[in-house]
């Protein structure tokens, strides 16, 4: 099997490479080479290229370096460039830069390779100071647009610019022809059906086999396929950037996710449904007859209804406004010099342990918003921003002073925050990414000082580094345009490593039963699923029942699936391939899917296809080469390389398990299981295996990651599974074997398996380590040995 082969094996595929010449060498060149690629720099006029040595292809071709000093405008032409010295060395390449604007100060350029697939580039405005950033100095890079696809940067899906200099509301994946700064999306009028999806980091990838990574905080604008280059622009003195080269997609995000860090690795309970309100002190209806007395009577009601109606939960969170003063924005109201409940929650700490004994995590929403008493003490101690409405998290004693504040809340046993905001001009341009990096780091200190690994944290407004301390929630989504822009969205989080992703279940405000529906459906396949519940959208008691019974067995999907989306996300932090996969990533040269995004790959072993538009009971779902198994029902093959149309009824959704497949499922955390009189946690590993090939999935314990193996033999098919840590049973889709061994031992079926003939259901439980031997399992030739 060649590299190619076991990369598509694993879901996974290599970035075709564009075939651009390289230029003959001039006498004054000088390169600098790692064992895979070679730098070529060239002093007159300065640019440099960067070449794959073994092909002799040029991967990227830089165009111009600019900066500038004083007052400027952030989108205006950048100064040409030429180096007036060169010098090289062993491992660095450095040059001095001159403009021929008036008064222009020399830059610094420096190039070294960090690894032998990563380029180094450092630029320095010589004669500045250290904090002459984000106001009077910026520096800007442009390459050649070689026609690569772009993928990254923004959660948002930004218009287009057309070459007659129009927008296009054509979006998707590719950023080609994109111009935007790199903020938060505070803007509405291009984005229907959402507002303030805000998640965001400077990194692109291409299809050219590179990305480039710009390791800053400070304000950016990028201009991506226009006026064939690619640019962009920093407010910072000083800049450094990686060229990244892979070839394939997922190395490229394996390297940036060791540059920038990886992706928290959340708690168990954190990727069960999590379920919230909007403003707890309305809709006090008591499912039993009457009114409940307050805002905290509904809480405590949720879980209740929740645990009495044998419905999974793992957490909950309350949203604003829940704090003095009562009226208005509701935060920020101080009590004994700390934040604090308002009216509505009279005991806040006995909320919190009635919702704990019924196995539920409490939330809260928080934000760096300093209203009322809070932003009057914060103006007295100076640690206002110049919009006067936010925290400076730069100042340590402002920082460390907000985190004091909220320390009140993890007394009463709040175990972790929703971060709402700051896209929202609280925070000055230049400052917004710096805080959407700095804000969750102070929320998830203060959390781990009190609870260690055991809390969770997610924001809107998300920016590169800020993955280390939280998740992200993609902001205020409205009806069946913001279910399809939530699709998208998320793939475009999986493309600049940001896998923990979220959206509110039916949209944020009014929605209606079908979509609330169709919207459950897409969040049972996604990381994090946050059910909006409340009057007029809580399922028991606003829906009818075949709805109420639809949304609730997705709810049990989402916590059914705990295992395999744990192993998934362990993947992500150790690697950066994201848990919601572009089809892109695994099938790069395939060009029906460079910009697919309504549909994607769940996890290396899932396809699925939400159904997106109302009314609709059908939708065309494009799969991929290979075959691939209805999952829902078990039944169907399809080939692969072709666009299928799929009978999808109110009650499912098109879900497809790829040749091979290998999917740990079951309960392993208890929740608000208060049913099972004798719970344990307990796992059911689905097994597809093929005729053709074996596969492998490393199952993640908690502690470790464990194997679950199949392969055809001659004899049959043999699945080897490592001890999972928990009662499990493996069910594997098969022909009726003749003979079963487990260890060596052969088993008698009725005793100690079950096989089903109708679904060709081979159930086994295990014990420990188990290999497993299924003899005379009848063969057809490229297909699954199912059918």
């Amino acid at each position: 099997m060649n590299r190619r082969q076991a990369l598509r094996t694993l879901g996974l595929a290599l970035v075709a490479t564009p075939r651009s010449v390289r230029a003959q060498p001039d006498a004054g060149d000088v390169s600098l080479r790692s064992e895979i690629l070679e730098l070529v720099l060239r002093p007159s006029p300065y640019h440099y290229e960067l070449v794959e040595r073994a092909t002799g292809q040029v991967l990227l071709r830089h165009r111009a370096t600019g900066w500038r000093t004083g007052s400027r405008i952030l989108n205006g032409p950048s100064w040409a460039a030429s180096a007036v010295g060169v010098e090289r060395n062993t491992t660095r390449v450095a040059a001095t830069l001159m403009s021929d604007a008036p008064r222009s100060a020399p830059l610094d350029v420096g190039f070294q390779f960090v690894t032998p697939e990563i380029l180094q580039v450092t630029v320095r405005v010589k004669g500045t100071a250290a904090n002459a950033t984000h106001s009077n100095v910026s520096i800007t890079e442009s390459f050649v647009d070689a026609g690569e696809h772009i993928y990254g940067l923004f959660e948002a899906a930004w218009p287009r610019k057309t070459p007659a200099g129009f927008y296009s509301r054509e979006r998707g994946l590719d950023n080609r022809g994109v111009e935007a700064d790199l903020l938060g999306n505070g803007m509405h009028k291009w984005f229907d059906g959402m507002r303030y999806c805000s998640a965001r980091a400077p990194i692109y990838l291409t299809s050219a086999g590179y990305g480039i990574y710009v390791q800053t905080v400070w304000k950016g604008h990028y201009r991506l396929a226009v006026d064939r280059q690619t640019s962009f622009e920093f407010d910072d003195s000083e800049l450094t950037y990686f060229v990244i080269y892979g070839p394939s997609y997922d190395l490229i995000l394996s390297r940036y996710n060791a540059l920038s860090g990886p992706s928290r690795m959340p708690p168990a309970w954190a990727l069960g449904p999590i379920w919230w309100r909007d403003d707890s002190r309305k809709d006090l209806r008591n499912p039993e007859g009457g009114v409940l007395e307050n805002a905290q009577a509904v809480v405590v009601n949720d879980a209740r209804e929740l645990q009495k109606r044998q419905i999974p939960a793992s957490a909950m969170w309350i949203d604003r406004p829940y704090a003095r003063p009562d009226r208005g924005f509701g935060w920020g109201g101080l009590k004994n010099g700390q934040l604090q409940f308002g009216s509505g929650f009279p005991d806040p700490a006995h909320m919190v342990d009635s919702l704990r004994a019924a196995g539920l995590k409490l939330m809260l929403w928080i934000a760096n918003r300093s209203d009322n008493q809070m932003a009057a003490e914060g103006k007295g101690l100076g640690y206002l921003l110049s919009t006067e409405r936010a925290v400076d998290m730069r100042n340590d004693r402002a920082y460390a002073w907000f985190q004091d504040k909220l320390e009140a809340f993890l007394t009463d046993g709040i175990q972790g925050y929703k971060i709402d905001r700051g896209e929202e001009h609280e925070v000055p341009e230049y400052l917004e990414n710096c805080n959407a990096v700095l804000f969750p780091r102070m929320a998830a200190e203060g959390l781990q000082r009190r609870y260690g690994d055991d809390y969770f944290v997610f924001a809107r407004n998300l920016y590169d580094e800020g993955r280390k301390y939280s998740a992200v929630w993609n902001g205020d989504s409205y009806g069946w345009k913001g279910l399809r822009e939530s699709v998208r969205q998320a793939l475009r989080c999986a493309l600049m490593n940001f896998p923990m992703w979220g959206s509110d279940t039916g949209g944020y405000g009014k929605t209606t039963a079908e979509l609330y529906a169709r919207w459950s459906q897409f969040a049972a396949y996604t990381p994090m699923m946050e059910i909006l519940i409340g009057p007029g959208r809580t399922p028991w008691l606003d829906f009818s029942r075949d709805v109420s019974d639809i949304v609730l067995q997705q709810v049990r999907t989402k916590h059914d699936l705990i295992p395999y989306l744990r192993s998934e996300l362990f993947i992500a932090h150790q690697t950066g391939m994201p848990v919601m996969r572009p089809l892109l990533l695994a099938y790069p040269s395939d060009s029906a899917v460079f910009d697919l995004s309504d549909e994607y790959l769940y996890g290396s072993e899932l396809l699925v296809a939400p159904v997106l538009e109302k009314g609709a009971r059908q939708r065309d779902v494009y799969l991929p080469e290979g075959q691939w198994l209805d999952y829902q029902h078990k039944s169907a093959l399809h080939a692969g390389g072709r666009q299928v149309r799929i009978s999808a009824p109110l009650t499912s959704m098109p879900v497809f398990v790829r040749e091979g497949g290998i999917i740990p499922r079951g309960d392993i955390v208890k929740g608000n299981n208060a049913w099972s009189e004798t719970w344990a946690p307990r796992l059911c590993v689905e097994a597809f295996p093929s005729s053709r090939f074996g596969s492998e999935f490393l199952y993640y314990t908690g502690r470790c990651q464990r194997s679950i193996r199949s392969r055809p033999v001659q004899a049959g098919l043999v699945l080897d599974v490592d001890d999972l840590e928990a009662q499990t049973r493996i069910d594997v889709c098969c022909h009726r074997p003749e003979v079963v061994r487990s260890n060596g031992r052969p088993l008698e079926e009725g005793t100690d398996y079950v096989y089903e003939d109708a679904g060709r259901l081979l159930q086994i439980p295990l014990s420990g380590a188990t290999h497993l031997e299924l003899l005379g399992t009848r063969h057809s030739a490229g297909r699954l040995s199912v059918f």
